[in-house]
C-alpha cells in the first residue's frame, strides 16, 4: 500500500477492495502521490520565500521527493502519471504561471504517450486520466447542486467535506463506467460505493499519513534509539491498518457491494457518450428537441441491446479449449447456459477464474454455469458439434475410434512417443510447449507429422 508491493496480498483482500470501488487505495497509485505532495507542501508553507534561492529551493525540494517516491515504488504507471502532473503543478504555482487544469491533464497525457505510445492501449491509463478528466468537468457543478446547511460548525465542515469526496467518486466514474464494464464486466454496488468510499478515502488517507511519516521518521528514531516514540508510532500505523480494513471487510461480507457478469460490447460505448453529451447540451439550453433525441437514443439502445440477448438466446453454442497451468480448461456454452470443465486446480484458484473465464460468461449473457471437475489420472472423451474430443493424461494402447482432436498432457512426453505413432486425429494439442529436445525425439516418429501446437503459446481455441 505504501510501496508498491503486492505480491503477498491475497485475492480476498484484492477482491474486497475492488468490489467496493476502492482498489486505488490498497495499490500505490495517484491517490498516493497527491497526499505526499500535499504533505509537504503544508511543511513548506512555513518557509518565507523571501529570495530566489528559496523559491527554487521549495520547488526542487518537493520535485526530489516525489520523484524518490515515484522511484521507491518501482515507477508503476500511476505514480508515474501523478508525479508528472504534480510536477508541472509545482512548476506552475511556484514560479506563478497560470494554469488550467484541463491543459494540464492533455499535457501530461501527451509527454507519456511520446515516451511510451503503446500505453494509450493499458486500460489504467485510460481509466486513470478518463477518471481525472471526469473530475475536472463534472464534479465543481455537481458539488455547487446542494451546500449542507447545519447549526453546528464542526457538523457542517463535516458533511461539506462527505458530500466532496461522494461527488469526485461520482464524476469519476462518469467517464469509466463503460471502461470498467468494458475490461471487468462488473461494477461496486452504486449505494455502498457512495457511501463507503467517503469512509474508506478517510481512513486510508490517515494511514497514508502515519505510514509516510513511519518511513521518513522511523529510520531516524532508530538510528538515535529513541525506541518510545518509534515503537508508538509503529502502533499508531497498525491500528490505522487494522482499523481500514476491518470496516472494509465488514462493508463487503455484509452487503452485496458488486454487480457482477455485466455485459458491455464495443458498440456500446457510442450511444453512452452521445447520450453524456446530449444531456450536458440539454443542461445548457434545457430544449424539448434534446429530450427527446436523448429518448430516442436511449430506448433504441435498450432494443438492440435486448435483441442481441435474445439471439444468444436462441442461437449461440460455442465451446473453447484452453489450458491453465499445463492442465486442459475446456468451456462450453450453449444459449444462455455454460459448462466449464476442469481439474480441481484451477477452482482453487479464483483470481485466475475470475480475470479469463467470467469475463467470457459476461460476454454471452451466461445466468448459470456448472462446474464439472476430472480427474488428472484418468483419460476423458466428449463430443462437441459432432466432433470427438479426447484428453489422455496417460498413455494407453486402446484409443476410441474416430477421434478429431487430442488433447495431450505435457508430462506424457517422458513416456515416449512410440505410442502415438498409429493415432493421427486431425488436431493434436500439448498442454504445453515441448523442449526441442523432445520435438526431435517427436519428429522421429512422424516424419509428417498432423497438425499440432501447444495451448501455452495460443489464445484459446473456439469451436
Amino acid at each position: 500500500m505504501l510501496l508498491g508491493g503486492h505480491e503477498s496480498i491475497d485475492f480476498e483482500t484484492r477482491s474486497s477492495y475492488a468490489a467496493l470501488g476502492a482498489i486505488h487505495i490498497l495499490s500505490v497509485s495517484g491517490m498516493h502521490v497527491g497526499v505526499l505532495f500535499l504533505c509537504i507542501q503544508f511543511f513548506l508553507q512555513f518557509i518565507p520565500k523571501r529570495n530566489h534561492i528559496t523559491t527554487v529551493g521549495s520547488f526542487l525540494l518537493p520535485l526530489f521527493f516525489i520523484w524518490m517516491y515515484a522511484g521507491i515504488t518501482g515507477f508503476s504507471a500511476p505514480v508515474l502519471r501523478a508525479s508528472c502532473m504534480f510536477s508541472v503543478v509545482l512548476f506552475a504555482q511556484t514560479f506563478r504561471y497560470p494554469l488550467n487544469s484541463i491543459n494540464l491533464l492533455a499535457f501530461t497525457g501527451f509527454v507519456m504517450l511520446v515516451w511510451d505510445p503503446m500505453q494509450l492501449y493499458d486500460a489504467g491509463f485510460q481509466l486513470s486520466f478518463l477518471a481525472v478528466l471526469g473530475i475536472l468537468l463534472f464534479q465543481v457543478k455537481l458539488h455547487a447542486l446542494w451546500e449542507p446547511k447545519m447549526k453546528h460548525s464542526w457538523l457542517q465542515y463535516l458533511l461539506k467535506q462527505v458530500w466532496a469526496l461522494t461527488t469526485v467518486a461520482i464524476t469519476a466514474q462518469v467517464l469509466t463506467f463503460p471502461w470498467i464494464l468494458f475490461y471487468f464486466h462488473q461494477f461496486p454496488h452504486v449505494g455502498i460505493m457512495l457511501l463507503a468510499n467517503p469512509l474508506l478515502v478517510l481512513l486510508s488517507t490517515i494511514s497514508l499519513i502515519l505510514g509516510l511519516a513511519f518511513l521518513l521518521i522511523a529510520p531516524v528514531l532508530y538510528a538515535f534509539d529513541i525506541t518510545y516514540f518509534y515503537v508508538l508510532l509503529g502502533k499508531w500505523l497498525n491500528i490505522s491498518f487494522t482499523v481500514l480494513h476491518e470496516v472494509m471487510f465488514w462493508i463487503d461480507h455484509t452487503f452485496q457491494p458488486t454487480t457482477p457478469f455485466l455485459h458491455w460490447e464495443t458498440w456500446m460505448f457510442f450511444p453512452y457518450y452521445l447520450l453524456l453529451l446530449l444531456g450536458i447540451i440539454w443542461w445548457e439550453i434545457r430544449h424539448k428537441v434534446i429530450l427527446i433525441l436523448l429518448a430516442f437514443v436511449f430506448l433504441g439502445s435498450i432494443t438492440y441491446f435486448q435483441w442481441e440477448q435474445w439471439q444468444a438466446f436462441r442461437k449461440q453454442k460455442i465451446a473453447y479449449l484452453g489450458q491453465y497451468r499445463g492442465e486442459t480448461v475446456w468451456l462450453e456454452i450453449h444459449g444462455l447456459k455454460a459448462r466449464l470443465r476442469a481439474s480441481h486446480r484451477i477452482f482453487q484458484d479464483p483470481a485466475w477464474i475470475q480475470s479469463n473465464i467470467s469475463p467470457v460468461l459476461a460476454h454471452h449473457f451466461i445466468q448459470d454455469t456448472i462446474h464439472e471437475r476430472w480427474k488428472s489420472e484418468e483419460n476423458v472423451s466428449w463430443t462437441w458439434k459432432g466432433k470427438r474430443f479426447y484428453l489422455a493424461h496417460y498413455s494407453t494402447v486402446l484409443f476410441p475410434k474416430g477421434i478429431n482432436v487430442m488433447i495431450l498432457d505435457s508430462k506424457l512426453k517422458k513416456q515416449g512417443f512410440e505410442w502415438l505413432k498409429w493415432r493421427r486425429p486431425e488436431n493434436r494439442f500439448w498442454t504445453q510447449s515441448l523442449t526441442d529436445y523432445y520435438q526431435r525425439k517427436l519428429n522421429i516418429i512422424e516424419t509428417k507429422p498432423n497438425f499440432q501446437v501447444a495451448l501455452d503459446t495460443v489464445t484459446a481455441k473456439w469451436y
